[in-house]
């Protein structure tokens, strides 16, 4: 009876053996998918950069859950001052199933980004009222202004964003922003420019958000896809704590981000487990035209 037993067990254990073998490389491919070959892993943005302060720049609130690991370890240091200017509310972001009434929604959206930002640690956040979706379409001038006099007043030495030609996600508000952004910094440290909105300042770096590229051609669409051959190639990369990330998709409930993703929180973040980022001297920005 034990003989004829054998066989069974054999077969079962190897099969076990097998199937934990093809789930280990399941999951090693996965995990390679959000990785970038050749990039510096950095535990701190902030410490990598020598910055004493940060000012993000984002377009829509839950954009900052794409760099809450570099926001959350720079307000955790001493002495380090972290701002955050949103530009719109969100107001289109209007995810199903809805959870208030669509007049309602950016009202509900700056108090989701305000309760993040809180539990981030937080110094300031500036939440503007550009109409969401048209930031493309809106004049620049005004827009860039406000961006200058916000760094020209509080001089941060590091500047976060969306880069101009991906976005991260291809949003055209994510593109409009890194714009924005990009063309405030440039001109904030230039003495003959807007010399009413402050002495110039010039940021030690400007730091864009950029999405792993393997992903991106994997999973994403064509949208997607064109963004991982526009953005900039990421300089250094650093962990981004799961329970962060995760806390940002519960704080953010109107949008339902894990729909976006397709995977919860807890499993997406075992894996997606470092931010990237492209660091660019102000210094050596090429000169945008004004629009």
């Amino acid at each position: 009876m034990i003989e004829r037993r054998m066989p069974l067990v054999l077969w079962v254990l190897a099969s076990a053996a097998l199937g934990v073998v093809v789930l280990s490389g399941v999951a090693l491919w996965f995990d390679r998918l959000f990785e970038e070959p050749g990039v510096r892993i950095v535990p701190s943005l902030v410490g990598g950069t020598g910055a004493g302060s940060v000012l993000a720049v984002f377009a829509h609130p839950d954009d900052e859950t794409l760099a809450c690991g570099a926001l959350a370890e720079a307000s955790g240091r001493e002495g380090v001052q972290v701002r955050t200017i949103t530009l719109t509310r969100g107001e289109q972001g209007y995810a199903p199933p809805p959870i208030c009434r669509e007049a309602d929604l950016g009202v509900v959206r700056e108090s989701e980004l305000r309760r993040y930002g809180y539990l981030l640690g937080i110094d300031e956040q500036e939440l503007w009222d550009y109409p969401d979706g048209s930031l493309a379409e809106l004049p620049r001038g005004p827009i860039v202004d406000r961006i200058v006099a916000t760094i020209r007043r509080h001089a941060p030495d590091l500047v976060i964003g969306f880069d101009p030609a991906g976005g991260y996600t291809g949003h055209p508000d994510h593109k409009a922003a890194g714009s924005l952004m990009t063309e405030a910094v440039r001109s904030a440290s230039d003495p003959s420019y807007e010399p009413d909105l402050g002495p110039p300042h010039r940021p030690k770096t400007l730091a864009y958000i950029v999405a792993p590229r393997r992903m991106l051609r994997t999973f994403g669409n064509a949208t997607m896809k064109a963004v991982a051959e526009a953005q900039p190639t990421p300089d250094v990369a650093m962990p981004a704590s799961r329970r962060l990330k995760g806390m940002g998709w519960r704080v953010h409930q109107s949008q339902h981000l894990g729909k976006a993703y397709g995977l919860p929180a807890w499993l997406l973040y075992d894996f997606f487990d470092k931010e990237h980022y492209a660091l660019h001297s102000p210094a050596s920005l090429a000169s945008d035209r004004r629009e």
